[in-house]
């Protein structure tokens, strides 16, 4: 006789949406709508299958409520995005950057590292101008400054950050696993504040423009010593606390990244198209960014702003195609964006610390998100190479 375990249904659908929505197919679980509909309950390994598969704990499927779930750190999403749980996808993300920050901050009170002068240096007070030339100053970054590709153009950004002190990590997945995709609609990054190991994620499933103005808004968060979770910064529309911060890290971002002084005298909109593509790839940003700065520069009116704005936002939404995962522009090395995905300086410090012995090779593993010792010494070998 088939021994089957009694779960709570309710966690299951919960479970089972939060998978769907996630583009985890569950297929495979022929009886899932029974079990949904507590018709039947499922044997203890398939529970354990539907647990891995959905990266709910096993745990979960035995309480007697849906469990519910909040993020770490101050959410300044949207407010429709805010009103649903956040997905585990996230979570386990905001996580494992936790641990790895925990660990970086701790590797540096050893050697006596000094406090990072950039975190809690501002106010929302500060104005914007002041504080993107302070940032721009801090991570030693050139607007404007010539790159082959917006790919090499967000490297070259992420490294300045990274020169600062400042932990960078930019993924499309969690951790190193090709089923486990974020959603750029759910968020766009967040902000983890150390006053040794300050720490940003970019969600690398968003285009690249969009991921380099996250980084400097993320960077805005360090620079007011607020953490939390971002997304779709250029419309904020939540509580007025909340939506002061996120404006005043919008108006920084920009300003870094398209300062007042780099701005054409004339810009002709008669034909908006064209004219913001070209800033937009001068300066490694979206059009709506470059829109929106010649608007706070005082070179459109509110309802000229308005206009373009909203035909550009559709055109873009028009033409929006599925970026491809960062393994497939790598050219088939993991190697090639693994240093992106869990930062330079911290996979570095990581490795020697564990070749040293100050480190456990499991814990490095686990830090680096990798499982083998062919793959962490692979890891190594490319840093040291480039």
């Amino acid at each position: 006789m088939v021994e089957r375990v009694a779960v709570n249904p309710e966690v299951v659908a919960w479970a089972a949406d939060a998978a769907s929505a996630a583009d985890i197919h569950l297929d495979r679980f022929a009886k899932l709508e029974d079990w949904i509909e507590g018709l039947l309950d499922p044997t203890f390994g398939q529970l354990q299958d539907f647990a891995s598969t959905t990266h709910v704990p096993l745990g979960y499927f035995f309480l007697d409520h849906v469990p519910e779930e909040h993020l770490p750190v101050t959410d300044f999403r949207r407010r429709e995005v805010r009103g649903s749980a956040p997905s585990s996808a996230l979570l386990d993300t905001i996580a494992m950057c936790s641990e790895r920050q925990d660990w970086f901050s701790a590797y540096l009170a050893r050697l006596g590292a000094d406090p990072s002068p950039l975190v809690g240096s501002v106010t929302t007070s500060t104005a914007p101008e002041t504080a993107a030339g302070a940032i721009s100053d801090a991570v030693g970054y050139a607007a404007g400054a010539p790159s082959a590709t917006q790919q090499d153009a967000m490297r070259h950004m992420v490294e300045a950050v990274e020169s600062s002190g400042i932990m960078v990590m930019v993924n499309s997945l969690v951790g190193n696993n090709t089923h486990r995709r974020l959603d750029s609609d759910e968020f766009q990054g967040f902000t983890l504040v150390d006053s040794l190991a300050p720490l940003v994620f970019v969600n690398g499933s968003d285009t690249k423009n969009a991921q380099a103005f996250t980084l400097f808004h993320e960077v805005a968060h360090v620079a007011l010593g607020i953490p939390g979770v971002s997304s779709s910064a250029g419309s904020p529309d939540h509580d007025h606390d909340l939506a002061e911060v996120e404006r005043w890290c919008n108006a920084v971002a920009g300003r870094v990244l398209v300062p007042a002084a780099m701005i054409p005298a004339r810009v002709d909109l008669s034909n908006p198209e064209p004219t913001l593509e070209a800033l937009g790839r001068r300066f490694h940003v979206s059009t709506l960014v470059v829109l929106r700065r010649l608007y706070d520069e005082g070179r459109l009116t509110w309802d000229r702003f308005r206009g373009i704005y909203l035909a550009e936002e559709a055109r873009l939404r028009a033409i929006a195609v599925r970026r491809l995962d960062e393994d497939k522009s790598s050219g088939g090395n993991p190697y090639y964006v693994w240093p992106y995905r869990v930062g330079r300086r911290f996979a570095r410090a990581v490795i020697a610390d564990a070749r040293e012995g100050g480190t456990l090779y499991r814990d490095a593993y686990r830090l680096l998100s990798t499982r083998t010792t062919r793959a962490f010494d692979g890891f190594a070998a490319h840093l040291e190479a480039h």
